[in-house]
């Protein structure tokens, strides 16, 4: 009896460890990077080696002072670019959903940004 106990934690430990694996993030966040221009900020988002951004994907930008959503004035795989009106005061977050380029995985990634 105390087997068939033991055997059964041991497979719930087991289950839950790959729960929380199916949980974590498997690509690392994009990199983000600012220019100021004449009508505001320009922020451009770019993946991490190995992976792409899925353009069919929703992503937008948010101020953390503000709801709402700004959408991208250039999407790519390669990079995606948010004009913010100067008038919008960050701290921002940038949503995205990033794949591997294999197609094993797409997930979304948040990133802050602060310029």
């Amino acid at each position: 009896m105390k087997f068939l106990f033991l055997l059964g934690i041991l497979a719930w430990m087991t289950l839950s460890q790959t729960a929380l694996n199916l949980w974590a993030l498997q690509a690392p966040d994009f990199s983000v990077s600012a220019q100021s221009t004449v009508k505001g900020i320009r922020l451009t988002a770019c993946p991490p080696a190995r992976n792409h951004i899925n353009i069919q994907a929703p992503m937008f930008l948010t101020s953390r002072t503000s709801s709402e959503k700004i959408r991208p004035i250039l999407a790519r795989q390669d990079r995606v670019e948010f004009l913010v009106p100067t008038q919008i005061p960050g701290p921002f977050e940038i949503n995205l959903f990033l794949c591997d380029d294999k197609k094993t995985y797409c997930e979304k990634h948040t990133v802050p940004f602060n310029p």
